[in-house]
């Protein structure tokens, strides 16, 4: 259910309220909680996928874990879609929501795939370029990948610049397979 279309649409509509009644970043903290505590109750988030446990049961659930926590906006926004029966679709929401704020505040997420952990001086060097680059802010995730032997790789949406020794590798080996073939036909 990840990116849904309804779960957009609910994330567009929250975004575009707190963004009016200017309670974005409250939103945007009371979403990480709630975020939280699906990740760490994987029993809650059976609750809210539930076609068993009434709608009742669902929202006074939520008034008693959420109700002194959140701002009453992200409250009533949760109760909504549970009056809705679209409370299943609260991780798709949270996750369209960032992927909204992100596009509204020009950031894209870099994925930078190395053999080793880059050191906090490489990795705002790498971040400058890929935003003189892209001209937008970059928010730059680390990867460990110890296949690549040497190198990296970075991946921009979709948008992927392998300098990897294993990409060498392969470029190589294709090189010496086409050589190979070509001399064969030769013979």
């Amino acid at each position: 259910m990840r990116n849904s279309k309804a779960g957009h649409r609910y994330a567009l509509a929250l975004l575009q309220i707190a963004e009016e009644i200017h309670k974005i970043d409250v939103v945007e903290a009371d979403l990480r909680n709630i975020e939280k505590v699906i990740k760490k109750s994987r029993d809650f988030l059976l609750f809210l996928k539930s076609p068993i446990i009434n709608t009742e049961k669902k929202k006074k659930t939520i008034i008693s874990i959420f109700q002194d926590k959140v701002d009453d906006l992200t409250l009533k926004f949760l109760l909504l879609l549970v009056t809705k029966n679209r409370e299943s679709l609260i991780p798709s929401v949270i996750e369209n929501f960032w992927t909204l704020l992100d596009e509204k505040n020009g950031i894209v997420n870099a994925e930078l795939t190395t053999v080793v952990t880059p050191t906090d001086e490489q990795i705002q060097k790498i971040k400058k370029q890929l935003e003189l680059i892209t001209k937008r802010k970059i928010r730059l995730i680390n990867r460990i990948d110890s296949s690549l032997i040497g190198g990296f790789v970075i991946k921009i949406e979709d948008k992927i610049f392998d300098a990897s020794v294993l990409n060498q590798f392969n470029v190589l080996k294709k090189k010496f397979l086409t050589a190979h073939v070509s001399l064969k036909s030769k013979i």
